[in-house]
């Protein structure tokens, strides 16, 4: 049974109803508001969410280790157009997830990512190029980028490997991944069902 499929279905979503720091945070299968911001479901772009955990090591002083949580939705042009950005911080290493974060990403992969997968693909498949994860261009020929510089047609394209934030993607004949995507990039969660849906 897969992660997914846990998941409540539409009309059965429940409400989060929260604090993150000094500002309130609501959620339902019609929109998400953190603070002064809010958008909803149907209008976002892009996602993205991950974990981070950040090593401070000082002289003389014992070694810190701050764990954050980052939730971000929004509309093109990325960073330039509206969003709604969530982050809160722990000290120490944390390895559980806080409710508000896990309801977020358990709504967006029910709600929002299917959408925008499904957009992405008929795109595709029509014959656009699209961008995910901030700079990879697809279409039906397969993948490139400017920065690094590659180009690769899909029988040549590994499935994508997700590990400790990033997005790696490996060309069939390397054992090196020739691309590392930061899941901090808009719709760097889509990588990879992207992928299988068009390779």
């Amino acid at each position: 049974m897969s992660e997914h499929d846990r998941q409540p279905q539409p009309g059965q979503i429940p409400v989060l109803d929260t604090k993150v720091g000094w500002s309130s945070l609501q959620a339902d299968g019609q929109q998400i508001s953190y603070g002064r911001r809010s958008m909803p479901l149907d209008e976002i772009e892009w996602v993205c969410y991950w974990v981070e955990q950040v090593t401070e090591k000082r002289f003389m002083f014992p070694t810190t280790y701050t764990t954050y949580w980052h939730f971000e939705v929004g509309k093109y042009p990325h960073k330039a157009a509206p969003a709604v950005t969530v982050t809160d911080s722990r000290s120490g290493r944390r390895d559980e997830l806080p409710d508000w974060w896990t309801f977020l990403v358990n709504l967006s992969a029910q709600v929002v990512e299917p959408r925008l997968l499904t957009d992405l693909v008929n795109r595709v498949r029509q014959g656009e190029t699209v961008t995910i994860g901030g700079s990879i261009k697809v279409n039906q020929d397969g993948i490139s980028c400017k920065r690094p510089k590659l180009s690769l047609d899909w029988n040549s394209v590994h499935p994508p490997v997700p590990h400790a934030g990033m997005i790696y993607i490996y060309a069939t004949n390397s054992d090196q991944p020739v691309l590392a995507v930061p899941l901090g990039h808009p719709n760097a969660v889509l990588i990879q069902p992207l992928f299988a849906a068009l390779s």
